[in-house]
């Protein structure tokens, strides 16, 4: 029964581990489907479940995706994925609406019905770094105008280009979105930019966004004209009008190149928001705007709900940032000759007034050719300098502008890749859980520079084939709190060769003062250039249990030292190359030195007699008991284990004899306990044997006394019979005479 229930347990084991090998899940599928799967001949034929993926690649796609939109078909938490540029109308558009391309323009109906009662679009439409071009739509007495003319709740849009366009409408008119409006969940235009022409005849048009009631605008450029009617009110180059009711508007890191406003009595009309009661942050504008009544570079008119952080606009005369004041404050919004220049870049990358979790999702600002621009990237990091904190898209830009506030901090912010750069300076990189990867090595030649792992997820620094950190110039000191430092030949873990992941050239210190894991390539981790010195806690601070865990081995010049502590600290060296080097202590300073090759051959022939001895135990003990079995098992199994994470070959030599001379006495102890088992049957077994023979003898011989009794016996009847027969056989011849006499006497 025993064996039974312990066969069930394995095969679960078995099972359950090859589910984890092959990424199985008891998770929902998730299914991908075509516009057309979904919504043919005018009505919906299949619903996808939230998580599902729809895949938009024509123009009849998207003409289909609005129909099924505002025909009520499902959309919430389903992703609506472009997989090509597509093309609405082939031409072009002038601002009067004058078209120049093959045959008439056919007119795009926007997806998401008009109405604060219809039904908006609810999905992500991921554009995934696609372009639609040609959109037209005329409706000059229509509301809820753009792409998407309503989006609601849980939606989004990302990665969206739109280009050659052309949008008419009356309220609520943008180049992408007509009306975004909070629903629980807040809607999200991320990445997204708009060329064309935009124009509304009543109220809130937007270059990007119409009006909005609780949404975020983050990422987005407008390069067209957003222009209105003779009434027209709230316009601006990203937003129109942004509400809070009961959820936040925000529109942070956008650009305008365009125009906004006519010549014409506009009101509330601004480069990047006609009016808000949000936020509008790091926003540029170095376009054209126009108006006469209530305009400003960066907002029409400011209200006591608007925050403003950090917006650069372009000088022009008689022009401020915000529509009703007459003067800047540069904290909110300024003015600037040339906003491409580094100061500028950084003041716009200067994220402190929004949240630590939503900085990986803005992108930063660059400069192109003396024109701004946004990365097409989001942050790769952070650099906190006193009171602010600025983001790069880089690590370059990102080290640079640490190393120029000594005493800073640079975050990573996601995984990323870089080349080559200079991370020299006074300052703390933090790897934060995430991994950055080098194609070349990255270089600290001067300062400072500490590098730590706040999060405690594996974060690190890895270099494809070629070293990961090189210490060079003139005596710069590299702490190494945490992280994981590793060179590779290429993505597959594979080893590179003659790289480590961590150099140091110099007479400067590298110093250990925590527990990073340090993996080079070619069986070696770190080079110590006969100048330069290994430390342990600052080189001052004695600490102790600290672990330094170092892959393979160490390469040295002329026999130095490797690590020396100024006091009593203790270095744990794990998994270095046992095969060549040993550590040893002195003078309180630990020195590598290269070990013999007789130790190991020892070490084996105490492997192969440990192994040796168990397998004797086990074939020569049928019946021994549990506990010994268990234990002349386990040796081997312990034997290697321990001995790789054993630091020192001496220690390493200990525990191989002592494993080994217990497997001797396991197997000694075990035969001799059944060879005394043996014995003792066996002469039980002799004896048993005797005793059975003398008991078949006795047997036999009674056996045999009882067949000559028979036979006697028998002999004896045989001759009574014979003696019966003969007294008869007298009788009856003594008749006969007796007759023959009457007979004769008669005669």
């Amino acid at each position: 029964m025993k064996k039974r229930i312990l066969a069930c347990l394995l095969t679960l084991c078995l099972m359950v581990g090859l589910i984890s090998a092959f990424g199985l899940s008891a998770s929902a599928e998730v299914h991908t489907y075509t516009v057309g799967a979904i919504y043919r001949d005018g009505a919906v034929i299949a619903t996808p479940l939230p998580g599902d993926r729809v895949v938009v690649s024509s123009a009849e796609d998207l003409h289909a995706l609005a129909a099924y939109t505002n025909a009520g078909g499902a959309t919430a938490h389903i992703t609506f994925l472009l997989t090509g540029d597509i093309v609405l109308n082939d031409g072009t558009f002038a601002t009067d609406g004058s078209w120049n391309g093959v045959g008439e323009p056919v007119p795009f109906t926007p997806i998401g019905e008009e109405g604060f009662d219809g039904t908006p679009f609810y999905g992500i439409f991921d554009g995934n770094g696609y372009t639609v071009s040609g959109l037209y739509i005329n409706a000059a007495e229509r509301g809820f105008v753009g792409l998407f003319g309503h989006i609601s709740g849980s939606a989004v849009i990302r990665n969206l280009k739109v280009t050659n366009s052309y949008v008419v409408g009356d309220y609520y008119v943008g180049g992408i979105v007509g009306l975004a409006k909070m629903n629980a969940a807040i809607p999200v235009v991320n990445n997204c930019s708009f060329e064309g022409y935009v124009r509304g005849e009543g109220q809130h048009i937007g270059g990007i966004m119409g009006g909005s009631y609780g949404s975020t605008i983050v990422n987005c450029t407008n390069n067209g004209t957003v222009t209105g009617g003779t009434v027209a009110y709230g316009m601006g180059g990203i937003l129109g009008f942004g509400k809070h009711g009961t959820a936040t508007v925000q529109v942070i890191h956008c650009l305008i190149t365009g125009s906004v406003g006519t010549g014409g009595y506009h009101t509330n009309i601004g480069g990047i928001v006609g009016y808000t009661e949000g936020t509008v942050s790091n926003c540029v504008n170095v376009g054209q705007i126009s108006n006469v009544n209530r305009f400003g570079a960066i907002l029409g008119i400011a209200n006591d709900t608007v925050t403003l952080t950090g917006n650069h606009y372009m000088a022009t005369n008689n022009l401020v940032g915000v529509g009703n004041t007459s003067t800047d404050d540069p904290a909110k919004t300024l003015a600037s000759r040339n906003p491409a220049t580094a100061d500028v870049l950084n003041a716009l990358n200067a994220l402190s007034a929004a949240s630590e979790a939503n900085l990986a999702s803005y992108y930063v600002w660059t400069a192109e050719n003396g024109q701004l621009a946004l990365s097409g990237n989001s942050a790769l990091a952070t650099v906190t300098a006193g009171n602010t904190v600025y983001a790069s898209a880089t690590l370059a830009e990102a080290a640079a502008l640490a190393a120029a506030n000594e005493g800073s901090t640079l975050k990573l912010l996601r995984n990323g890749t870089t080349g080559a750069a200079e991370i020299g300076g006074t300052y703390t990189l933090d790897l934060s859980g995430k991994t950055l990867t080098a194609t070349a090595p990255l270089t600290i030649s001067r300062g400072t520079l500490t590098i730590t792992d706040s999060a405690e997820k594996d974060g690190g620094i890895t270099a494809i084939d070629c070293s990961a950190l090189v210490m060079t110039g003139e005596a710069p000191t590299l702490k190494l709190n945490g992280g994981n430092i590793m060179s590779k030949a290429d993505e597959t873990n594979k080893d590179s060769t003659g790289t480590f992941a961590v150099v140091n050239y110099t007479t400067g210190q590298l110093i250990l003062s925590g527990t990073p894991y340090l993996k080079g390539g070619a069986g070696i981790a770190v080079y110590v250039g006969h100048e330069s010195t290994l430390l342990g806690a600052d080189g001052e601070v004695s600490y102790e249990g600290t672990g330094i865990t170092v892959s393979c081995g160490w390469l040295l010049d002329d026999d130095q030292i490797l690590a020396v502590n100024a006091k009593d600290g203790q270095f744990y060296f794990r998994d270095y190359d046992t095969a060549h080097y040993n550590i040893k202590v002195e003078d309180n300073a630990y020195v590598v030195e290269s070990i013999a090759f007789f130790p190991w051959i020892l070490f084996i022939i105490f492997m192969i007699i440990a192994l040796g001895a168990t397998v004797y135990t086990i074939v020569h003990s049928v019946q021994h008991s549990r506990k010994m079995k268990y234990l002349s098992i386990s040796l081997p199994v312990m034997l290697p284990i321990l001995t790789l994470i054993t630091g020192t070959q001496g220690a390493a030599m200990a525990i191989s004899g002592v494993l080994c001379a217990a497997a001797v006495a396991t197997c000694v102890l075990t035969v001799r306990s059944q060879n005394k088992k043996y014995n003792a049957a066996k002469t039980a077994k002799e004896l048993a044997d005797a005793e059975a023979a003398a008991a078949a003898e006795e047997a036999a011989r009674l056996a045999a006394e009882e067949e000559a009794a028979r036979q006697a016996a028998e002999e004896a009847a045989r001759k009574a019979a014979e003696e019966e027969a003969a007294r008869k056989a007298a009788e009856e011849e003594a008749a006969r005479k007796a007759a023959e006499e009457e007979a004769a006497r008669k005669a």
